[in-house]
């Protein structure tokens, strides 16, 4: 069972993933408004996606953007190609996705939480807190999970 302290921690660490989540699928020009409200609480972290603090970076038509992101194709260092993005862009949706559901078991069932959803065994906090969305133990990791 995690302490008071470990449950603060991941809580944080899992906003912070999320945070990102939403900033990278913003970036690549996908409305994230939705999915940054989507667990329904509030957390005092701005986690709208947008981004307002006046930064500007290139596009890739050479003109300025006014929401901070690497270009207008959104594909963040992949080679350009529609399927690339496409499927960059739901690995990260699908990510989000875990991270919010992580965020909401964390919530309504903190003496779970650690608990494997494959083989029912105590995943270490160690584990946690590098990839705190996990429902499984490292040895056990099925693809969807």
């Amino acid at each position: 069972m995690l302490s008071e302290t470990q449950i603060a921690q991941i809580e944080l660490r899992l906003h912070e993933h999320r945070e990102t989540a939403i900033r990278t699928l913003h970036d690549m020009g996908v409305n994230v408004e939705a999915a940054a409200t989507s667990n329904g609480h509030s957390n005092g972290h701005d986690t709208s996606g947008s981004r307002s603090n006046g930064s500007h970076s290139k596009g890739s038509n050479g003109s300025k953007g006014s929401n901070g992101s690497n270009g207008s194709n959104g594909s963040n260092g992949s080679n350009g190609s529609n399927g690339s993005n496409a499927d960059f862009t739901e690995r990260n949706s699908r990510k989000l996705a875990r991270i919010e559901d992580a965020i909401r078991r964390l919530r309504e069932t903190p003496e779970s939480f650690d608990v494997s959803a494959v083989s029912g065994r105590p995943i270490p906090f160690g584990r946690l807190d590098i990839v705190p969305w996990t429902r499984a133990l490292r040895d056990e990791i099925p693809s969807q999970l």
